[in-house]
């Protein structure tokens, strides 16, 4: 029979699998016994159907030869009582006919008693047979009637003679009519001897065929079993050796445990992961090669017993050969009850890399990438712990908010790689001022927070601030420049009770502010006062928006005159507020806030046209139109306008002013934040005829590579230079070098700020033909600038002209 047993192999020395000998009873022979169990069960309904089929065949043939048995029988026995029910009737017409011949009347009641017998057995026959054969059927029928009549004949009241005579004539055709039905009667019994020999050879035939179909069916099954056989135990064999192989050679680690906890087995993986051959390891208890902080954890993990259930990944520390613990992510899955392993499994990958790469973004994710200080949601988090832990405790808590004073002046004129170098020195110094449990975060650009978890109120909090703002405000060497930084601090502190994080951050912002405007490179405490200026700072910014469409800003103009003659070379545009109901609002109140929200560059489209129609009057007047000039100051927003050039040109052309009158002012750090662009966009304007200063010279830090090469014309030397010309020596010293400078330069030098005939004199001497300040005139109205150049022309001896 074709059912064959799967043949357990030999057991391999470890219970992983041997990549030589396949074990019988891992997963894979597993699966093969399950295929092979099923194409056995299908060879055994295929048995069975077939058997089915022959008890079948069996039974049908069987009934065949029954009934045609039956049906012989049945006839051999009428042909027996037919033949003898013959024979009593010719015994009968022998005794009449010597009844005859002696002379004898009638018939002895024997012979009739023999003849009554006969025919009964006859009627018997007859009434039992029903053949449907119409010769055999015609004989009998006429076999009975004549039985019938020859009966009633022979039972009739009358003369003996009579009798007799009348049976005698019934005899020849009742004899004739009787072999009839007997031929017949034999024939059938032929016809069903013929049958019952065919259905005896239909069976045998029938069965045989069976017999051949059975064995034929069973051996194609037996062939498609042992070649199915063969196919799953040579795919089970490649897959085992394949898997042997792969456990030999992958990168994982498999490490078998025992119940007691010891390594039973250790995959090659061993020497590239933990730099150890697996004999060393083997035999040796787990615990033994996991960190301490990490033993409870794989003692949990090893102690799973589930029937092969698989936790979660774990992630763990081992020993490496180095002495140093490499991070690992085990999967253990319980095969205590499988008979090759009896363990549970530990498939081990090195994730070194991986956990160093996701603790930098964890560390990237809550920490500035330039300094290392927490970032704004990590400080965000520690804040509303500070709280919590305070309020229970029933401490105060307190924040300071710093904000370095004209970074943007660093950043642009020495590069935002040495800006970031000094925020990063800023960095350094306000964690070493704080205390080991505060937090320094850097928010964003300049602005730094600090947390004081440890803070026992505003003199605390104080006497931290000055140690931060004294840190800051040491000298800062940076690409040869020794800088000193200042920076404005605001302090919030809150009761326990009262601290909320985002109120807090919202307070010391208000307090920063408020000390740059007193003066900056100080600090201020929160006071509620302080939210009513904050108010009026958002309310301002909000009328700013509506300013220039209502008409409120005006312009003022400062002379700018020749230092030895004091005649009027030029004007300076000065931008004013009239406020509808504050008044006159300072410049430096409103005009960092035009800066910030970008108003500044429709406001400063209005300047420039309005001063280059009140700049075409005075060329009337003038006493030297042909050099004077009109001023206008850039903003940082409006030189970053790349329709700059075409609205000086617009402005230009629709008040008919000469491009020469028009001198457009920007400032030193602006020239240095992206000189290409920069010297781009002055090229643009001084080819439409303009010409350009520089404002506020000496407080930045330019290249003077880069002054050299941008297109420049006029210098305005800052007032704080200007202010100690004539009583300082030291001061005249510096002075004298910047007028030297810009000569050098080959610019034309204006001195701001001029207060004093001494500084006048001073600034003569040091060879400085320009300049402009209180010494002269404040800033006038334009009607007061007419009067001026009128005046000047009465000086001079000129007619004097209406504008």
């Amino acid at each position: 029979m074709p059912w064959r047993r799967i043949p357990d192999g030999p057991r391999p020395h470890s219970r992983m699998m041997s990549p030589h000998t396949p074990h019988r009873t891992s997963p894979s022979w597993q699966a093969v016994g399950r295929h092979l169990r099923t194409l056995q069960l299908i060879q055994l309904a295929g048995l069975v159907v077939l058997g089915l089929a022959g008890i079948a065949v069996s039974v049908w043939f069987g009934h065949s030869i029954t009934d045609a048995s039956a049906r012989q029988a049945r006839h051999q026995e009428q042909y027996r009582v037919l033949v003898e029910a013959n024979l009593d009737m010719r015994e009968l017409e022998a005794q009449y006919w010597r009844a005859r011949a002696e002379g004898r009347p009638g018939i002895p009641p024997r012979v009739l008693l023999s003849f009554a017998l006969a025919a009964s057995r006859v009627e018997r026959i007859a009434a039992e047979d029903h053949t449907r054969s119409g010769e055999e059927a015609a004989a009998r029928d006429d076999t009975r009637r004549m039985l019938h009549r020859l009966m009633a004949v022979a039972t009739a009241p009358g003369p003996a003679s009579g009798v007799v005579n009348e049976a005698y004539q019934l005899l020849p055709p009742l004899s004739a009519a009787f072999g009839r039905w007997i031929d017949a009667n034999g024939r059938e019994v032929a016809r069903a001897r013929d049958e019952t020999s065919a259905a005896v050879r239909g069976y045998t035939l029938g069965m045989a065929v069976a017999i051949v179909l059975l064995l034929l069916s069973a051996s194609a099954l037996w062939w498609r079993i042992e070649k199915a056989r063969a196919r799953a135990v040579a795919a089970a064999e490649g897959r085992e050796r394949r898997f042997a192989a792969l456990v030999q050679n992958s990168s994982d680690l498999v490490l078998v445990i025992d119940e007691a906890g010891g390594v039973d087995f250790a995959s090659p993986a061993s020497e590239r992961q933990l730099g150890t051959v697996p004999a060393a390891i083997e035999g040796r208890r787990l615990v033994e090669l996991v960190h301490p902080d990490d033993a409870a954890q794989v003692a949990l993990l090893v102690g799973l017993r589930g029937g092969g259930h698989t936790g979660d990944p774990v992630t763990v520390r081992l020993l490496h050969a180095d002495g140093q613990w490499r991070w690992m992510e085990i999967v253990a899955t319980d095969l205590t009850e499988e008979p090759s392993v009896r363990g549970v499994v530990l498939n081990t990958r090195d994730v070194s890399d991986r956990r160093a790469v996701e603790d930098e973004l964890a560390h990237q994710a809550f920490h500035d990438g330039l300094t290392g200080l927490a970032n704004r949601a990590l400080f965000e988090d520690r804040v509303e712990h500070a709280i919590e832990r305070n309020r229970r405790e029933g401490r105060p808590v307190a924040m300071m908010l710093l904000d370095l004073d004209d970074f943007k002046t660093v950043n642009d004129s020495l590069g935002h790689q040495t800006g970031d170098q000094l925020i990063r020195q800023v960095a350094r110094r306000i964690r070493g001022a704080l205390r080991s449990g505060d937090t320094a975060a850097r928010l964003g650009g300049d602005e730094f927070a600090m947390l004081l978890e440890t803070c026992d109120g505003e003199e605390d909090a104080s006497q931290a601030a000055i140690r931060v703002l004294r840190a800051v405000s040491e000298p800062i060497t940076l690409e040869g420049y020794e800088m000193v930084v200042r920076g404005s601090l605001g302090i919030a502190v809150a009761r326990s009770s009262e601290a909320d994080a985002d109120e807090m951050l919202r307070s010391a912002d208000i307090a920063m502010y408020a000390a740059k405007a007193r003066g900056r490179g100080g600090f201020e405490l929160f006071r509620p006062e302080m939210l009513d200026l904050a108010r009026e700072r958002l309310e301002l910014k909000a009328d700013l928006d509506h300013a220039l469409g209502r008409g409120e800003f005006f312009l003022n103009y400062q002379p700018i005159v020749e230092l030895d003659s004091g005649a009027v070379s030029g004007v300076e545009a000065l931008l004013r507020w009239q406020h509808p109901t504050r008044g006159l609002v300072r410049p430096d109140e409103f005009i960092p806030l035009a800066e910030e929200s970008g108003l500044i560059v429709p406001i400063g489209r209005w300047v420039l046209e309005r001063a280059c129609v009140d700049a075409r009057r005075w060329l009337t007047v003038a006493c030297n139109p042909d050099t004077f000039y009109v001023s206008v100051n850039v903003s940082p927003r409006q030189l970053d306008d790349p329709d700059l050039p075409d609205v000086v040109d617009a402005a230009l052309r629709a008040a008919g002013l000469p491009a020469r009158a028009l001198v457009l002012e920007v400032t030193e750090s602006v020239l240095m934040n992206d000189p290409e662009r920069t010297m781009r966009t002055l090229e643009s304007l001084r080819d439409l005829g303009t010409r350009i200063a520089i404002d506020d010279f000496g407080t930045g830090y330019s290249s003077l590579s880069y002054l050299g090469r941008l297109p420049i014309d006029l210098v305005k030397i800052d007032r704080s230079f200007v202010s100690g010309v004539g009583s300082a020596e030291r001061d005249k010293d510096l002075a004298a070098m910047i007028v030297q400078l810009v000569g050098v330069l080959n610019f034309e030098a204006i001195a701001e700020g001029i207060q004093a005939v001494e500084q006048v004199q001073g600034l003569q001497r040091l060879g400085c033909a320009l300049g402009q300040g209180f010494y002269f005139s404040r800033p006038v109205a334009p009607e007061q600038i007419d009067t001026l150049l009128a005046s000047e022309r009465r000086e001079r001896g000129l007619d004097v002209l209406t504008p």
